[in-house]
């Protein structure tokens, strides 16, 4: 999964750095401002390609997150374009101050961390983007496989047993596909 990393230079860079350590580790996409800005880029040039262009962006959420410009700005941006969102919040973090400064963080989910957990948050995060991804392509590979595009609609009110059969089929498939 290609992932943006948000973060506050003042106290959230380390944060950030182990994060993306650790979702390079499992196989997705990350980008860390501070690993893959080169010196000889601008940084506001190369930042709202980047987040823009990802599926997901992680707000690393470390108490001095209130004061970082340009946190507030990758949060706009991913606002604006509706990106999917994540929070990473560190506990001394009050949920209070969350909905000053973000007030729609829509998210995922949101992980709650401190300096003894966020190893083990990360490594959660990172399989969780895996199992998400795979669900992702799966979806992908049922609607190319059904051949008229139509993806039949279930509901309360009309479940038609054929239908459900052949989505559950196509979707058994997808995960036998997988294994081999």
């Amino acid at each position: 999964m290609r992932v943006f990393i948000s973060y506050s230079t003042k106290d959230g860079k380390d944060y950030a750095r182990k994060l993306n350590d650790t979702l390079s580790k499992r196989g997705h996409d990350s980008f860390f401002a501070d690993h893959d800005i080169l010196p000889s880029q601008s940084i506001w040039e190369v930042i709202p390609k980047e987040c823009l262009n990802r599926d997901l962006s992680i707000f690393s959420i470390t108490p001095s997150f209130k004061e970082s410009k340009g946190q507030k700005e990758e949060y706009l941006l991913v606002l604006g374009d509706h990106v999917e969102r994540m929070a990473l919040k560190s506990k001394e973090v009050e949920y209070r101050d969350l909905f000053d400064f973000y007030p729609c963080l829509k998210t995922y989910r949101a992980e709650v961390f401190d300096e003894s957990t966020f190893d083990a948050v990360c490594e959660t995060v990172a399989a969780d983007l895996v199992k998400l991804q795979d669900i992702k392509n799966t979806s992908l590979k049922f609607r190319e496989k059904h051949e008229d595009g139509f993806l039949p609609e279930l509901s309360q009110e009309g479940l038609d047993a054929q239908e459900i059969a052949n989505c559950l089929r196509h979707l058994h498939e997808g995960f036998e596909e997988k294994r081999q």
